[in-house]
């Protein structure tokens, strides 16, 4: 996969090699669409190209920094309704992490990004050739190719990131509130489990 910046247009411009991902994403993309995904311009088929918006001024959440903590914990519910949209919709993200979620800070919102990692709820692993995922956030399952994509793919994904942030210096509040979202995190693992 290839990708490409146009300044001059605000836009992002994503080839895929493959046709099977190419499909994959483009459709996530359209059933997901909704303020918090970002939005897809337009699609070549003959290319395989996306064009999508750029956000020029958005910090992924990758950039945020532990004193910035509160201000991600008031953004953790957008993060879950996204997450949760897209699963209504019949996809899985598949890679989400903290450089796939950008904060909108003129906004006070969040947009999600990079569907190259999507597939549909249900889809046997197995019968495909090529698959995307970050390590780190990745179930065991999607990690080896194995079983079927589930919802769990990406709340596993929110749960490590989460615990990620346990292990820095918290207020008491901070770890109420992460402790919180991890106990329903845990519920909805437990519903959604590989």
């Amino acid at each position: 996969m290839n990708s490409r910046y146009e300044a001059q247009r605000a836009v992002l411009i994503k080839t895929r090699e493959d046709v099977s991902a190419f499909n994959f994403e483009w459709q996530a993309l359209q059933a997901c669409a909704c303020p918090a995904v970002q939005p897809l311009l337009s699609k070549n088929s003959e290319e395989r190209t996306l064009t999508l918006h750029y956000y020029a001024d958005a910090k992924d959440m990758l950039s945020f920094s532990y004193q910035h903590i509160d201000r991600f914990l008031e953004l953790v519910p957008q993060l879950i309704r996204v997450i949760h949209h897209c699963h209504q919709q019949g996809w899985v993200h598949g890679d989400i992490k903290p450089s796939n979620v950008l904060y909108l800070e003129k906004s006070q919102r969040i947009v999600l990004i990079d569907f190259a990692a999507a597939l549909p709820l249900g889809c046997d692993r197995n019968a495909l050739s090529q698959w995307e995922m970050t390590p780190t956030f990745a179930t065991s399952t999607s990690r080896n190719g194995v079983g079927r994509v589930s919802a769990g793919d990406d709340w596993n994904a929110v749960n490590v990131w989460l615990r990620q942030l346990m292990q820095h210096t918290l207020t008491v509040r901070q770890h109420g509130k992460i402790s919180r979202i991890l106990q329903w995190l845990k519920t909805r693992l437990e519903t959604h489990s590989d």
